[in-house]
């Protein structure tokens, strides 16, 4: 029986999200991250993003909790990369690019930006029968994540080992054809 995108969806294991933030502290190489949604409804950014739109400055301290996971990563020589996909500039992209990845930047992740067609392209030339958001760790662990229509984050689920060449594969091509975010 030939493989669907249900059928590779549905192999994936719903996992406690606390799994995803041992993954963090863990690898030691590189950790890939596609980002897909026009925009995330994240509670911890609501006065944030409300405070951006208003034309506010940056409240020091913003995005702190990641940018030392960045610095402690590059501690120890391991390297985030992070690609956004990114056709038409939203508000909240916006606020991502000028409150988050410049600062992110600075701390050592590596962001680069595509287009739909790259990434379409890159999961039928590789087998990703679906296009998800998803954390790569040291090429050995994948974590999809789960968002509603809204970009509420509704959890998250691991990739069983047989998938991870795909993911692997799809996430070397797509790096190699996005481009950096100036």
């Amino acid at each position: 029986m030939e493989a669907s995108p249900i059928s590779q969806h549905s192999i994936l294991l719903p996992i406690a999200v606390s799994e995803l933030g041992a993954a963090f502290k863990k690898f030691n190489n590189n950790a890939f991250r596609l980002e897909l949604l026009p925009a995330y409804k994240v509670p911890s950014e609501t006065d944030a993003f409300a405070d951006f739109l208003a034309g506010r400055e940056k409240p020091s301290g913003f995005n702190e909790g990641w940018n030392t996971i960045l610095r402690e990563s590059r501690d120890r020589n391991a390297q985030i990369h992070r690609v956004r996909l990114l056709e038409e500039e939203t508000p909240y992209i916006n606020f991502e690019i000028e409150w988050a990845y410049k600062t992110n930047l600075i701390h050592g992740e590596v962001i680069r930006k595509t287009t739909r067609q790259n990434l379409e392209e890159a999961a039928a030339t590789n087998g990703l029968l679906f296009l998800k958001d998803f954390w790569m760790f040291d090429e050995s662990a994948v974590f999809v994540m789960n968002y509603d229509f809204f970009g509420r984050f509704c959890g998250v689920m691991a990739a069983p080992d047989d998938l991870i060449p795909i993911f692997k594969g799809f996430s070397d091509e797509i790096r190699r054809s996005s481009q950096e975010l100036a």
